[in-house]
């Protein structure tokens, strides 16, 4: 229910209609409506897109519980996301610091997040010369 209730103060936070914030996230009102009543839970990938085009951290939309990725060895969805790539999310959650810089790329822009990894590369090549 958590991630309903946020998706619907959000959508209060900026006076939208349900329609309105639907198509901002490219979804259906009626699908959207569900989440609100907690009659669906999204699946990761939903969740981070919605976060993304909300500039929210996915942890604010998600209080980490609700996610059907959350017990990854038993839920993932092979096609939504690897088993890998699940490890590397739990390994991401599980530090802080991490953690800090991937929800504050969650509200940059496109542009500056291919800066942010271009400055990125670079530390890692000279951490790599030494």
């Amino acid at each position: 229910m958590y991630f309903g209730k946020k998706m619907k103060e959000i959508r209060d936070a900026n006076g939208w209609t349900l329609e309105e914030m639907a198509k901002k996230l490219g979804t259906t009102k009626q699908a959207l409506s569900k989440y609100e009543r907690g009659e669906r839970s999204p699946k990761f990938d939903v969740a981070a897109k919605f976060a993304r085009i909300l500039k929210v951290p996915l942890s604010e939309l998600t209080d980490e519980v609700q996610l059907e990725y959350d017990n990854y060895q038993n839920t993932v969805v092979p096609e939504t996301i690897s088993k890998s790539d699940a490890i590397i999310l739990e390994s991401i959650h599980d530090n802080d610091r991490i953690r800090m810089l991937v929800e504050c790329a969650w509200k940059m822009e496109d542009q500056d997040i291919m800066m942010l990894m271009e400055v990125a590369h670079r530390i890692i090549d000279l951490y790599n010369a030494r």
